[in-house]
């Protein structure tokens, strides 16, 4: 019996030592799947970066060892762009709707790099969502009827068509309302025109026929 047990033990012993085994080489798997992912990244970002400061940050990172390629993905970058994105940033406080002028303003309070690339990749786009849809909310109740209905399509569609339908869509939409009201008025004026006209036979109907001069 003792035997057996003892068996038993060191089958168990060889089963865990087996399992950490295991652990350990999916550990180290995952951490070099990790490394290569963001080294990759960091290639990525040494030929697609805007800012030529960031591109050759991340060429330079890439010379070193796994620790230094992370360390500039995780920071670098952002330190090393700051004086790029902060000129970005400061161009949209001018030239952008009034959320992209107030988030931007935000992040140049802050100051940091990453606050920069934060608003530049994410938060501008949005703000300038909330922005574009100021106009068609407006006009879905001071347009005409092609315009409200065209707001409203760019209302409940993606950021896509309203973006349009703020660059082009209203403007398309507006002389299809002029001809509409064009239309009308001209409809109007023929109808007032035929009133008068019926006012005025209606009056001459009631006079008394003139009077011949006799011979």
């Amino acid at each position: 019996m003792r035997a057996q047990a003892t068996d038993k033990a060191e089958a168990a012993a060889r089963a865990l030592a087996g399992t950490e085994d295991v652990l350990d080489y999916l550990r180290t798997r995952w951490q070099e799947a990790e490394q290569h992912d963001v080294r990759q990244r960091v290639l990525n970002i040494s030929a697609q970066s805007p800012y030529a400061a960031v591109r050759n940050a991340a060429t330079e990172a890439l010379k070193g060892a796994p620790e230094q390629i992370q360390g500039f993905y995780t920071t670098g970058q952002y330190a090393a762009g700051a004086d790029g994105m902060r000129v970005d940033v400061a161009r949209l406080t001018t030239t952008g709707g009034a959320g992209v002028r107030d988030a931007a303003k935000a992040a140049l309070a802050d100051g940091t790099g990453k606050a920069f690339a934060t608003f530049l990749q994410i938060t501008q786009y949005i703000a300038r969502l909330d922005d574009e849809k100021v106009v068609p909310a407006r006009l879905t109740t001071t347009g005409g009827d092609e315009v409200k209905g065209a707001a409203k399509i760019a209302l409940a569609g993606p950021a896509r068509e309203l973006h349009e339908f703020v660059a082009t869509g209203q403007d398309m939409a507006q002389p299809k309302d002029d001809l509409a009201d064009h239309h009308k008025n001209q409809i109007q004026t023929l109808l007032a025109e035929g009133d008068a006209i019926a006012s005025k036979a209606q009056r001459t109907a009631g006079r008394p026929p003139k009077q011949q001069p006799g011979l």
